[in-house]
């Protein structure tokens, strides 16, 4: 086999694999080639340029340049020739077409079933005259049938290095190509090689020339279980970790199983961690690890050590009498045994026999706090505790305490300390009077009272067999009942002085800088807060608010919109007073009903004429008054009749008669089709029934009304004439649309072309016999007309009139 180097396939550069491969093809052309020639596949000249296998083109390895024929030691390729004879990778072209070529080299059938990864490289040269003139590779899936481009135009360097130009060897070199997914686990790959030549005059050397063709796949190794773990021995009841250190290739995966551990005792993860045991003894641990390539148990029988930890049974802090207990020994219920004392007492205490635990503590000093540690079984399970004892008074219990005061406030808090003697273990507190009334805490806190009175605090203390009682009094004094005045008073006008005054407790402190009982100004309404301290230093707030007002001049004054009023007219009076008003009482002189009134701006009906004098009483927010008058004419109002209901045909006309009692002006509506509307008798001609409202005014601006209903008996007539004659002699010159009682309308007229020569939607408006501002010419024209009646019928007429010149 030769050496190699692989070229990439698309950049033509340079790689050394790394890694080994697996050869599950390979074709040399001198051991029995089994590749099919010269399959045509397209358009083809007389005299082809044929494939050949022989050592007339010599193999040599990538790098070398190609040699003339050596079939001593034959190195067989296959590659192009000329259709004359096999001079190795030369071809010929001959002019005329004579020599095209495109023909196909392939192999038989190579089976990569159960391989992936594959990769296709071989030795080649190849050059050809022009791009017409090139090899191309090709792979076939399904044994011949279809063929897929794998790289087009397979050219190399010449000697040297250069660029060919028809002089020079070819310059071997290997071509490497990763095979597509679709050429994996098949029975019948194929590999091709297509010359094509197009033949212009231009053949140069070298054509094509391919050995040592070989298909590989990266030869790979199964997987290798291992795993370590920092600790091997530990405790009952401690957890470890474990690290996976197998060796494994492509979709690795783990299965753990700890024999002895808590459930569930197995693990999928690449390292499991918190893997605990709760039973001493010995445990086996087992990974399997598999990944593509295969799979990998390792065993470890005894792998993990799990000893029971020692029990030293836990710190202690006690307190040990001085009287009693002469002779200890410090091993806590429930410790193992066996295990090593040492005293680590800053004073030791003389009497401690670290071989057997005991201590003597007769003697020793109240107070003294000695200290011992007890350390049993062996690491890493052992357990090392520490004693701390405290000699103490183990006499008669002597009940004493001082509460941080005797006399306090109501809501106020106090605490006690406790100072009691002896081998004390209860504490029994009683509170008369207060929110917490007992506590078994030998500090009970902070205890606080809200009843006022004197109450006892008793403190009971015991060893166990005997008790002792002190009573302590609390007297519990009430908050003083605080007040406070205003003087003059609590309204006062803006730059007035007040003066604050507190009562029922000894001494008075203000805010907002007010002193107690000395006279200042307020500039706005504020709220203040004195605090009364009475003679046994207990207090209480109280507030009081000084409204402070602007205290204008309190003057009344009222508008009336009208001086002359008519019975039944209403009016709205508007109050123009000034000042602080709280109150308004008004006096309508007897001319009104109600004849009162409240509200700062009332209405007032006059029901009966005559003058009357109005007035308005103001209060204001101190109490002052004041009030003014004034009068309002009230006039009598004229009365009128319309005489009377009756009955027209359109188009006829009604008599309008209407009779005052006093002189005066007249005013009828509608004002539409009425002759006059200012006179008291006039006419109308309405074209539908109307209702018709006069109003009488007397010279006091009084005034009546009635009403004269007018019906119209109506009678629809419309049309059109039958000719006119818009000659300028002022007769029948212009066509109008005939009809009384039209609402609205559409008059149209066209010629005898259909073409519409006027258009009106006024009843006022007639076609002068112009058309575009000519006149047209005597004739018959047709009109169409769309009207609306003004008692709401509608309809079309059509029809012809005559034009006459």
């Amino acid at each position: 086999m030769k050496t190699k180097l692989l070229l990439a396939a698309a950049s033509l550069m340079f790689t050394v694999f790394s890694f080994s491969q697996t050869v599950i093809y390979s074709e040399d052309f001198t051991s029995g080639a089994t590749w099919t020639l010269n399959t045509d596949i397209g358009a083809e000249g007389a005299l082809p340029n044929p494939w050949f296998i022989s050592c007339q083109e010599d193999g040599q390895d990538a790098g070398n340049c190609g040699v003339p024929a050596n079939c001593a030691v034959p190195d067989n390729t296959l590659h192009v020739g000329s259709g004359i004879g096999d001079l190795g990778a030369a071809y010929a072209e001959a002019g005329a077409g004579t020599t095209n070529t495109d023909r196909r080299a392939e192999s038989g059938d190579i089976s990569t079933v159960g391989q992936t990864n594959l990769t296709l490289n071989f030795d080649m040269i190849g050059w050809g005259g022009n791009a017409q003139d090139y090899c191309e590779l090709f792979y076939s899936t399904d044994g011949g049938v279809a063929w897929t481009s794998l790289a087009g135009t397979l050219t190399s360097m010449c000697c040297g290095g250069i660029a060919c130009t028809g002089a020079e060897q070819g310059l071997w070199q290997n071509n490497t190509y990763p095979l597509p997914v679709a050429c994996e686990n098949i029975p019948n790959l194929r590999i091709s090689f297509v010359w094509k030549n197009i033949d212009d005059l231009v053949a140069t050397d070298p054509s094509f020339a391919v050995d040592d063709i070989e298909i590989t796949t990266p030869s790979v190794a199964g997987p290798t279980a291992a795993f370590t773990v920092v600790n091997q021995s530990i405790c009952v009841g401690d957890c470890i970790d474990f690290t996976d250190a197998s060796t494994v290739g492509a979709n690795p995966n783990w299965a753990w199983t700890f024999t002895g551990a808590d459930a569930p005792g197995t693990s999928t993860a690449q390292n499991p961690t918190g893997i605990c045991y709760n039973t001493a003894g010995n445990y086996q641990v087992e990974l399997t690890v598999t990944d593509d390539d295969g799979t990998d148990t390792e065993t470890q029988v005894g792998y993990i050590t799990v000893s029971a930890a020692a029990n030293g049974a836990g710190d202690v802090t006690q307190n040990v009498c001085q009287q009693f207990n002469n002779t200890n020994n410090l091993l806590n219920a429930g410790a193992d045994p066996g295990g090593t004392w040492v005293e680590t007492s800053g004073t030791p205490t003389g009497t401690f026999n670290a071989g057997t635990g005991n201590v003597d503590f007769t003697g020793l000093p109240i107070g003294n706090v000695y200290t011992f540690t007890y350390t049993v079984g062996t690491a890493p399970c052992d357990d090392m505790i520490t004693m701390t004892l405290t000699v103490v008074d183990c006499s008669t219990p002597t009940s004493s305490f001082t509460p941080s005061a005797t006399s306090i406030c109501v809501g106020e808090c106090l605490t006690f300390n406790e100072s009691s003697t002896g081998a004390l273990i209860s504490w029994n507190w009683t509170f008369n009077g207060a929110d917490t009334p007992s506590s078994i805490a030998q500090d009970p806190g902070s205890i606080c009272w809200s009843t006022a009175g004197t109450f006892d605090v008793e403190l009971e203390v015991g060893d166990g067999t005997t008790t002792d009682i002190s009573t302590v009094s609390i007297t519990v004094n009430a908050a003083p009942n605080v007040t406070a005045t205003a003087a003059a008073s609590d309204t006062i006008c803006s730059g007035d002085m007040v003066t604050l005054t507190g009562a029922g407790a000894n001494t008075y402190v203000w805010d907002n800088g007010v002193t107690d009982g000395v006279a200042f100004a307020p500039t706005m309404t504020t709220t203040y807060t004195v605090t009364g301290t009475d003679a046994n230093m207990c207090t209480r707030d109280f507030a009081i608010e000084v409204v402070v007002e602007n205290c204008d001049s309190l003057l009344a004054d009222f508008f009336i919109p009208v001086n002359n009023v008519c019975v039944g007219q209403c009016i709205t009076l508007e109050d123009m007073s000034n000042g602080n008003i709280t109150d308004w009482a008004w006096d309508f002189g007897g001319g009104a009903t109600p004849n009162t009134s409240t509200e700062q701006n009332p209405t007032v009906c006059f029901d009966v004429p005559g003058t009357f004098n109005i007035q308005l009483t103001l209060t204001d927010n101190l109490g002052a008054n004041a009030s003014t008058t004034q009068s309002v004419s009230v006039f009598a109002s004229p009365s009128v009749n319309a005489q009377l209901d009756t009955i027209i045909d359109l188009g006829g006309s009604a008599a309008l008669i209407a009779n005052g009692s006093v002189p005066g002006s007249y005013s009828w509506f509608p004002t539409s089709n009425v002759d006059c509307d200012t006179c008291a008798i006039t006419f109308a001609d309405p074209w539908t029934t109307t209702t018709y409202t006069v109003t009488l005014s007397d010279i006091n601006g009084c005034s009546a009304n009635d009403t004269v209903k007018v019906f119209v008996n109506f009678i629809e007539g419309l049309g059109v004439p039958t000719a006119f004659s818009p000659n300028a002699d002022d007769q029948n010159d212009v066509l109008f649309v005939k009809g009384i009682g039209i609402s609205a309308l559409n008059f149209k007229v066209y010629n005898r072309y259909g073409e519409m020569v006027f258009e009106t939607f006024d009843q006022m408006i007639g076609w002068d016999g112009t058309f575009r501002g000519k006149d047209e010419n005597s004739g018959v024209f047709t009109w169409v007309l769309e009207y609306n009646m003004v008692n709401g019928n509608a309809g079309i007429l059509k029809g012809n009139t005559t034009l006459i010149r």
